[in-house]
């Protein structure tokens, strides 16, 4: 049962957001209330007002979720009124919605007298950064200078992966997810203000930058590998793919090493305190000048090509064989592709798994790649 004063504002209420942040807040006497962008998912919500997180290979940690709220992004008054009274707030909407969300974050924000920690859960280049000047930008100076010194805004890493329900279970509940068993949050230690929410799983880290570019480069990379080239294989299932022996070969390649390189930690640590704009964020910028191979990407604003880099520009040889699909997976960060690695948006087919090409999990896990 949620205990009087543990108050939480999760703005989302997708498969990560109910499948991880409202399952560990409810396990830790939170009460939660979802900010939802869609009509339909409110409505369903409300109608409904409960939903069965389903563990992976852990059924007896499988637990029904209920006794939340939830209001919809038109319901501004009562947002500001929940955000100004939370105990905590989450963010899991999807990196580039933080400018829809940010007005009704900052309208909360100016109301409270007391500090509070804002943790966003994106698979997403610096959002803390961004987030943190798009809510300045609403704010008169007073109240920015109070929220800088006051309102923690904290990135963590999403270990958990949560997908659709099988038929059956949907049948019988249409909110229902499958989850896998994880329960670590890792999460940035110096982004916090005042004391750390005592929440099961949340995980306060030293040197989280570090340890976030690290995962973006290796954990997400296998993800992106077995999606882009599964895709062009023309797999639908990243099971499928993921069990594909020429598939499993390359990820099998992607070298050992690169997972603890230390070059990529000293890289954030002297990282600019500035985000850069939307139209550039994550991509040359996080490429290293030493990749040898071209990278299928996505611009912020979904215009798909390729990166070649700068060894390719005056010696079209090198350029790979592959042909680029009309609509290919979008990403959400470029990385160098020996070992190819990309961090997949949330609308990709991407799964992250406990160990780097861990085979069980990737065919335990039916994930739909984009198209």
């Amino acid at each position: 049962m949620s205990m009087p004063g543990k108050q939480a504002v999760v703005f989302g209420a997708g498969k990560i957001a109910r499948g991880f942040i409202a399952h560990l807040l409810a396990l830790s006497g939170y009460a939660v209330t979802f900010v939802e962008k869609s009509p339909e998912l409110v409505a369903a919500l409300r109608r409904r007002g409960r939903y069965t997180v389903e563990i992976m290979g852990a059924p007896e940690k499988s637990m029904v979720i209920e006794g939340f709220g939830v209001l919809a992004c038109g319901e501004t008054e009562a947002i500001a009124a929940r955000v100004a009274a939370a105990s905590v707030i989450f963010v899991s909407i999807g990196g580039p919605n933080l400018p829809e969300m940010a007005p009704l974050l900052a309208e909360g924000l100016r109301r409270r007298t007391e500090g509070v920690n804002v943790i966003l859960c994106e698979n997403y280049f610096q959002p803390g950064q961004w987030l943190r000047r798009l809510i300045a930008e609403r704010l008169a100076p007073v109240e920015a200078q109070w929220c800088a010194k006051n309102v923690g805004v904290v990135e963590t890493m999403v270990l958990r992966s949560v997908i659709e329900p099988p038929p059956d279970l949907q049948h019988r509940d249409p909110l229902a997810l499958k989850a896998q068993d994880m329960w670590e949050l890792p999460a940035d230690k110096q982004a916090f203000v005042g004391p750390v929410p005592s929440i099961l799983g949340l995980a306060p880290k030293e040197n989280f930058q570090g340890g976030l570019v690290r995962k973006l480069f290796t954990y997400n990379a296998i993800n992106a590998v077995i999606s882009y080239i599964g895709r062009l294989k023309g797999y639908e299932l990243l099971s499928d793919a993921a069990n594909d022996p020429q598939l499993e070969a390359v990820a099998r390649k992607l070298p050992p090493r690169f997972a603890g390189n230390s070059a990529l930690t000293r890289r954030t640590s002297g990282a600019s305190r500035n985000p850069p704009s939307p139209s550039t964020r994550g991509v040359k910028s996080s490429i290293p000048s030493s990749a040898t191979r071209a990278i299928p990407c996505a611009s912020w604003g979904g215009t798909t090509g390729w990166w070649v880099p700068p060894a390719w520009r005056w010696n079209t040889a090198l350029r790979p064989p592959l042909s680029v699909p009309a609509s290919p997976p979008r990403c959400v960060m470029i990385a160098r592709t020996t070992p190819l690695p990309s961090a997949c948006s949330k609308s990709s087919a991407t799964a992250a798994w406990p160990r780097p090409c861990d085979r069980f999990a990737a065919s335990s896990l039916r994930v739909r790649l984009a198209s």
